[in-house]
């Protein structure tokens, strides 16, 4: 009974305190200068009505584990025990390591070396994979036959590229 009690509390002060992971993972990304890029990047540049819902972030380090490992660390100190865990991703083709909430069991962070240097810029202190890039990115996996399961997800995040680009006058190349 008694671990059940604690089980229910570690969940009531995660659930309490979710805008805190928020922002220790901003305040950790913009701090050690790392890249953001996927929904969260496009979400920075395109005005808030085209604007995606996401509740992980995308992170570029040149050490995913160290940088994974760290976060984790910090957000455990901040709440006082074992809230948050890292594990290895799934990709094959680059390195990645997800943290991810212990008691959600939903992926907070997902930290990859990047494969090319990857261009960004700085939007309210933190950096951001620029629309040009993202742009590309997206172009590239939809001629990917083995991401085909992101298709959809890729295709509706260019259109909202390509909407953005028709309003402003101006394309990202």
């Amino acid at each position: 009974m008694k671990a059940k009690d604690n089980r229910l509390q570690k969940q009531l002060k995660y659930y309490k305190n979710r805008a805190v992971v928020d922002r220790i993972i901003k305040d950790n990304i913009s701090r050690k200068k790392q890249i953001v890029h996927g929904a969260r990047a496009l979400n920075a540049f395109l005005p808030s009505f085209l604007d995606r819902q996401t509740k992980d972030w995308d992170v570029f380090v040149a050490n995913p584990k160290k940088a994974a490992l760290a976060l984790e660390k910090k957000l455990d100190k901040k709440f006082g025990g074992n809230y948050f865990g890292v594990k290895k991703g799934a990709s094959k083709k680059v390195q990645v390591n997800n943290v991810y909430s212990i008691i959600t069991k939903e992926n907070l962070v997902d930290y990859a070396k990047p494969v090319r240097k990857v261009p960004s810029e700085v939007v309210n202190g933190v950096k951001y994979a620029t629309l040009a890039f993202e742009k590309r990115q997206f172009l590239r996996a939809l001629r990917d036959p083995n991401a085909k399961y992101r298709n959809n997800k890729d295709r509706e995040s260019l259109q909202r590229i390509k909407l953005y680009e028709k309003l402003r006058g101006k394309k990202f190349q």
